[in-house]
């Protein structure tokens, strides 16, 4: 399998699909470093809801940037994207990479 066959039409499409998206609608602090994020993820042109595991990187975040790193385990069928199931396990890893900036009300 190479990297064509994993965004063309039989898995992510993202011709068809050009975003990811995920809008939180609770978020629970597990500690100062992490929190459980609950949301609907559009992917692949279904959305669902999802919970993200997210963990603040202290090391690169300031006062007005904050670094994460966030994961959810999905399914790939609940989200049509059934395609190679011998070649790859249903279940995957969706690793999110991000900063969160202030919104400025003007």
């Amino acid at each position: 399998m190479c990297s064509s066959d994993l965004t063309g039409n039989d898995g992510l499409a993202t011709n068809q699909f050009p975003q990811i998206t995920f809008i939180s609608t609770q978020v629970t602090p597990q500690s100062d470093r992490s929190a459980t994020v609950h949301g609907v993820l559009t992917l692949h042109g279904v959305s669902k809801p999802a919970i993200l595991q997210m963990l603040i990187d202290p090391a690169t975040s300031t006062k007005q940037h904050i670094y994460f790193t966030a994961i959810a385990n999905v399914s790939r069928s609940e989200w049509n994207m059934g395609d190679y199931p011998t070649m790859a396990d249903d279940n995957i890893e969706l690793k999110v990479r991000g900063r969160i900036v202030p919104i400025s009300h003007n």
